[in-house]
């Protein structure tokens, strides 16, 4: 097929004052304007209407659809104007594109499809649970379904409340006599319990929890809790108090470091950060634990750097 160039646009004057020229030169405002939405179709599928062949028009709509996230529709546009223009490298290009996104969105809708089927199951399956924990008499059953949905995330937390507290009522080591003091195993699902008020945005709860355990055993794993809560809802002095009672008596404990070290950085004291998140980074338990304290460290660095740069500047 013989391809067919661009027309040459003529300049404006009265005697071509016609509905085609009209509509061109609007759709063409818009595409400046960069508006591609139906306005925009409306009037290139007019000029369409009139001229099946315009190249440009078919281009414009094609970038409309595109906008409009409607694939299928963009593409047909641009097939055409190929067999109209072979030649046209930007036709070619536009065309990969639209294949690279299309192959994106049924890339994200797979996924959601899946995210949504595992929530189903996760929900039937915590209904299921909770029905089951109803019944439960075993202690370590109930806590160890608290500490399995604990660690599914947010949508399995109202599981993991109720078998932490269901874990707490089971407890054989509640059974003191008179006078005598708890074991400190007693408080580990308290602490479980507190950790799981505070990741789901219950930090009222959270923090009386934390201070429930606190006032009858010195549980370090609380006290840090504490400080994170403080620290979540901005209270900087009160959680690098409690950080710093806590690293007095055990200066490696790496969950103390690594919220010293945040808290250093909120309060905007960056080469103390520094010093903390190194030492943090240093005693990291897990790659996870290391990849937060090298982020935190980077972070503390680049302010650092950022004011001695506007000291120089100054």
């Amino acid at each position: 097929m013989t391809s067919k160039r661009f027309r040459k646009r003529r300049p404006y004057t009265e005697e071509n004052n016609s509905p085609l020229e009209t509509l061109t030169r609007e759709a063409r405002r818009l595409g400046k304007k960069g508006d591609w939405g139906p306005d925009a179709t409306r009037i290139n599928s007019q000029i369409l209407e009139l001229d099946p062949d315009n190249l440009a028009a078919l281009t414009r709509r094609a970038r409309c659809y595109f906008e409009q996230d409607d694939y299928t529709a963009a593409k047909e546009d641009y097939q055409r104007a190929l067999e109209i223009y072979p030649a046209s490298k930007l036709v070619q290009e536009a065309l990969a594109r639209i294949e690279r996104e299309w192959n994106a969105l049924l890339e994200r809708k797979r996924r959601k499809a899946a995210l949504d089927r595992g929530r189903i199951k996760r929900a039937l399956a915590d209904a299921a649970n909770l029905h089951r924990l109803e019944t439960l008499t075993s202690f370590e059953e109930a806590r160890a379904m608290g500490i399995a949905a604990s660690e599914v995330g947010p949508e399995s937390y109202p599981l993991a409340v109720a078998a932490f507290k269901k874990a707490y009522a089971l407890d054989p080591r509640r059974k003191l006599r008179q006078g005598q003091k708890p074991p400190s195993g007693l408080f580990e699902v308290p602490v479980r319990l507190a950790r799981v008020f505070r990741r789901s945005g219950q930090h009222y709860k959270a923090q009386r929890l934390y201070e429930w355990i606190l006032a009858r055993h010195d549980s370090t794993a609380a006290k840090v809790g504490l400080a994170a809560v403080h620290e979540d809802k901005r209270r900087h002095s009160v959680a690098l108090t409690l950080y710093e009672e806590i690293l007095s008596r055990e200066p490696n404990n790496p969950y103390a470091l690594r919220g010293i070290a945040r808290t250093l950085s909120s309060l905007d004291r960056a080469e103390e950060a520094v010093e903390a998140y190194g030492k943090a980074l240093e005693r990291a338990e897990s790659s996870g634990a290391a990849a937060a304290a090298s982020a935190g460290l980077e972070r503390a660095r680049g302010k650092l750097r950022r004011r001695g740069s506007q000291s120089s500047a100054s």
